[in-house]
């Protein structure tokens, strides 16, 4: 099983390197059907997070930097060269906050559900119910619940159980303190590589943070989803894989090919291109 230190990651494809960031109580395993459809467009390398999956042999509380420090190391371990991150939820608030930890390193990054700090009543209440479960040693069921409802089906449902209950309560508790304490937000002008904000149209309660970021970010785009909630990427894999294929396309050629890092003309600072996606 391939590891970069204490840290398990898959991979498929070839082209450009593209990682994959889970939110919690998930896994790689998440990312298969979206690795499937991009395979054949780049190189995916989806992470099981700390205490997550098989990456959960280091049962100790951790911070969202240790896991931008653990994104650089695996980026070092591959030799990647101009990565991009995709991270789901509070998967992408880390991908974001890998940027900033490591500008030189990354070439872009898709964030889903993104946030750049928690200060709404909705999401307060979300987290508190789950560090609350924690509490109550309701782990497995919090895990098979986020399973259930973050699958494109049931072979995909029955493929992310076994990790799921390998999920360790002190790195959902992790995930869960980490959300409510972070805040960069006044840091998010130094986010210099393009960003591609998505987001579901029925996503309501999370389109104050789209309105901050895509504000603040010098270089973001932005595609709402229609008739998609939080869960984007599960509800409309095809739609979600092809935009995520229109973004690295737009970042220029592969960077294996030692040719320079072109950006479209419709990246620059302060850009305002929002699309609704059929």
């Amino acid at each position: 099983m391939p590891y970069a230190n204490h840290l398990y990651y898959e991979e498929t494809g070839a082209g450009r390197p593209v990682i994959f960031i889970h939110c919690p109580a998930l896994s790689h395993i998440y990312w298969r059907p979206i690795m499937d459809r991009l395979a054949s467009v780049c190189r995916c390398i989806a992470i099981d997070i700390r205490g997550h999956g098989k990456s959960g042999l280091r049962d100790e509380p951790w911070q969202f930097t240790d896991i931008a420090a653990d994104l650089a190391m695996l980026a070092r371990h591959l030799d990647l060269r101009d990565p991009v991150l995709v991270g789901y939820s509070s998967g992408a608030t880390i991908a974001l906050l890998a940027t900033l930890r490591d500008p030189a390193l990354y070439s872009g990054v898709v964030a889903i559900g993104a946030f750049s700090e928690c200060c709404t009543m909705t999401m307060k209440a979300k987290v508190g119910l789950g560090l609350l479960g924690v509490r109550l040693g309701l782990v497995p069921y919090i895990g098979s619940n986020v399973i259930s409802t973050n699958s494109v089906g049931k072979a995909h449902t029955q493929a992310m159980l076994p990790d799921a209950r390998q999920t360790s309560p002190t790195a959902l508790r992790s995930f869960l303190t980490e959300t409510l304490r972070t805040n960069f937000t006044h840091r998010l002008h130094g986010v210099r590589c393009p960003v591609l904000l998505v987001y579901g149209s029925k996503d309501d309660w999370m389109h104050s943070y789209y309105r901050t970021l895509h504000e603040r970010l010098p270089l973001s785009r932005a595609v709402f989803f229609d008739r998609a909630d939080h869960r984007v990427p599960t509800r409309q894999p095809a739609l979600f894989a092809d935009a995520v294929a229109e973004f690295l396309a737009g970042l220029g050629p592969d960077p294996e090919a030692d040719l320079p890092l072109v950006l479209p003309a419709d990246l620059h600072p302060g850009a305002e291109l929002h699309q609704l996606h059929p």
